[in-house]
């Protein structure tokens, strides 16, 4: 079956400072229902200013409907790094796979950050886009939807890029994300571009609606930056329908 973007949306941020440990929402209410048994992406970005120099706790970010709590969403992928000794920022894939039935215009989406530690100050800045995906493969265990991940462990610069993402089947959803610290991207070869995060700059994700079996170029088309983290993910496709067998013999007789 074949994957399609049915809507998106831009969410909403919110800022905060707290002492670790600590948390903050980020609401939105979707403008339109969504499809039962649809994949839906959450792309977050976060930045943590620490008052203790070299000492960040890592934001967890936590996407939720009344209908879907936190538990029912896994992260696809992700990255981070510090822009300074009192800076980091980060970016977040989540995904909800088989949304439930009720999700109607006005439902509430909270998207919870957290830090774990303790003591530790920090303001916070948090937000979100959302993407809602047809055709995404649905399973009672949420991470086998998940074929394939990559989140280098090192900062780079120029035109952001996570790499060559390897993919076992054609037809996967492949999401790429980035953070950055210079200027919006555009979109790389195949790939359409989403939504530019405004408060927490410069971040968004791309997609491509059929990667290719093996590998699958990750970088965005334009935009370079002095620093940036990449990530990237691919998502089943749902398989094609059976085809329903025919009885020759009935064709016959009739």
């Amino acid at each position: 079956m074949s994957i399609a973007l049915v809507q998106t949306f831009y969410g909403s941020f919110n800022s905060s400072t707290w002492t670790s440990p600590g948390s903050m929402t980020a609401t939105i209410n979707i403008p339109n229902s969504i499809t039962p048994g649809n994949c839906i992406v959450v792309f977050s970005a976060v930045k943590n200013t620490t008052h203790h120099a070299s000492t960040f706790d890592g934001v967890a970010v936590a996407p939720s409907f009344l209908l879907a709590p936190s538990a029912n969403w896994r992260q696809a992928t992700g990255n981070q790094f510090n822009e300074s000794t009192t800076v980091q920022v980060s970016h977040s894939i989540n995904y909800l796979q088989n949304a439930p039935s009720g999700l109607s215009a006005g439902t509430t989406l909270t998207v919870t950050f957290s830090t774990g530690g303790s003591g530790n100050v920090q303001d916070v800045v948090g937000e979100f886009a959302v993407y809602e995906f047809s055709g995404v493969k649905t399973n009672v265990n949420p991470s086998l939807v998940l074929d394939a991940q990559r989140a280098p462990n090192s900062t780079g610069s120029g035109v952001p890029s996570a790499g060559t993402l390897t993919l076992s089947i054609a037809g996967d959803l492949v999401l790429a994300g980035f953070i950055g610290d210079t200027v919006n991207c555009t979109a790389g070869s195949g790939y359409s571009l989403g939504i530019n995060m405004v408060q927490v700059t410069f971040s968004t994700m791309q997609y491509n609606l059929s990667g290719v079996s093996g590998g699958n170029a990750t970088a965005f088309g334009s935009g370079s930056q002095a620093n940036y983290r990449a990530s990237a993910a691919g998502l089943f496709a749902a398989p094609a329908p059976s085809a329903t067998p025919v009885n020759f013999g009935s064709i016959i007789g009739a």
